[in-house]
């Protein structure tokens, strides 16, 4: 074998080399980036998305006599997570979204699709802010989520009849859940932080 063939397979040697090391490191990467993503949402979630044009600040669910409604900072949400944990049971549901201007917006009713995303694509502007089922919405600005040392919160209260929950997600998707209040009570939940985003969801019954 010549000097110059021995060359060259040296050559192709530290390409497949280093070839298979940039695999192994994108396999590692991939499984962490999978293992950070599983930390960042609930279990086996219902996403849906909001396909109506207008700009929703808070997305939810009405279903099974209560409402479900996602915590944003954000004046046009895209799409809203929901933990099936919550839609137990859920057979239909109407979509609700929103405004920052606190218009309520309402679809017709719709199965609950436990397997994936719901589109959120047809929506009527109810009068007066009030949820068919429900009645008038409390204020949000009282919901607070934070974080405090390792632990992600969550807080609500409301000068309302309604009886309201908060919910946390926790590290390990796991989520907490508050004593339902009502009429002012201050509800609060919390759980260790996960690695992910900071997600609450707050639940209100009549």
């Amino acid at each position: 074998m010549s000097e110059q063939t021995i060359k060259r397979t040296w050559v192709r040697i530290k390409f497949l080399l280093l070839l298979a090391a940039i695999v192994a490191a994108l396999i590692i990467a991939t499984g962490f980036m999978l293992r950070l993503f599983a930390n960042e949402i609930p279990r086996d979630p219902l996403r849906v998305e909001n396909k109506t044009g207008v700009a929703f600040s808070h997305m939810a669910l009405f279903t099974n006599n209560q409402l479900i409604i996602q915590h944003s900072a954000s004046e046009d949400v895209r799409q809203a997570v929901f933990p099936k944990v919550l839609l137990q049971g859920a057979g239909e549901a109407v979509i609700i979204g929103i405004t920052k201007e606190g218009q309520v917006w309402q679809s017709p009713k719709v199965a609950v699709n436990t397997r994936g995303s719901q589109q959120f694509e047809y929506a009527v502007q109810a009068s007066n802010g009030v949820v068919d089922g429900l009645g008038d919405l409390p204020s949000l600005l009282t919901w607070a989520m934070d974080e405090e040392g390792k632990q992600a919160r969550a807080a609500f209260m409301a000068n309302t009849g309604l009886s309201y929950q908060v919910v946390v997600l926790g590290k390990g998707s796991q989520l907490s859940l508050s004593d339902f209040g009502t009429q002012g009570t201050k509800v609060l939940a919390s759980w260790e932080r996960g690695r992910g985003p900071l997600m609450s969801w707050l639940v209100l019954k009549p």
